[in-house]
This record gives C-alpha cells, sequence and structure tokens, in this order.
C-alpha cells in the first residue's frame, strides 16, 4: 500500500496550526482507494476538520484530477470546499476575533 501523500495546502495549514500553538490531531485514513488526510483541531471551543483525499471537494475521484485543496467542516456546518491553507486561517482568525469580542463584551 502507498504511503498517504499530504498535499501543500494541509502542509502549510499544519504549519500554521504549530506556529501559532494550537494543537491538531492526524485522523487520516489510508486505504487503497480511499485515502483521506485529516486534520482536527479545536479554536475557542470550534472544532475544526480539515481533509482533502478521495472524494473530498478540491481533492480528486474517478472522474477528477487532484487539485489540491482542502475541505473544511466547522462544527456541524456544511463543509466548504476547494480553500487553501490561507482560506481556513482565515477562518480561525475570524473566530478568534469573534470570540475575543464576545468574552470583552461579558466583562
Amino acid at each position: 500500500m502507498m504511503k498517504l501523500a499530504v498535499c501543500e495546502e494541509m502542509k502549510k495549514l499544519r504549519k500554521w496550526l504549530d506556529e501559532n500553538n494550537i494543537e491538531w490531531k492526524d485522523l487520516s485514513t489510508n486505504m487503497p482507494f480511499n485515502n483521506i488526510c485529516r486534520t482536527h483541531f479545536t479554536v475557542n471551543g470550534y472544532f475544526f476538520s480539515v481533509i482533502h483525499g478521495y472524494g473530498s471537494y478540491g481533492g480528486w475521484d474517478s472522474f477528477y484530477r487532484d487539485q489540491g485543496l482542502l475541505e473544511c467542516m466547522i462544527g456541524n456546518h456544511e463543509p466548504v470546499g476547494w480553500l487553501t491553507a490561507e482560506d481556513i486561517v482565515e477562518q480561525i482568525k475570524d473566530i478568534q476575533r469573534r470570540t475575543k469580542s464576545d468574552f470583552t463584551e461579558m466583562e
């Protein structure tokens, strides 16, 4: 079985998470026809699942070549695809700003 390759956008996202002290877990699956590179993490109580692989929005399948982009689901919301690492970082920063202002208003 081939080793699961981590796409460049996922590498960039994981590097940014490391640099910003956001703990993440690699929950990838490496199956013969259904490889999914999966990164899970939580920011201010919001759960993120970011994937790239077979059948993901921005990944590949039997009809489309790999686009090298990420799919992200936050909490129980519908996943959004065809994202770069930068797109997801902006979502993280937005949540950090919103939740920080929520805490400030409570004080």
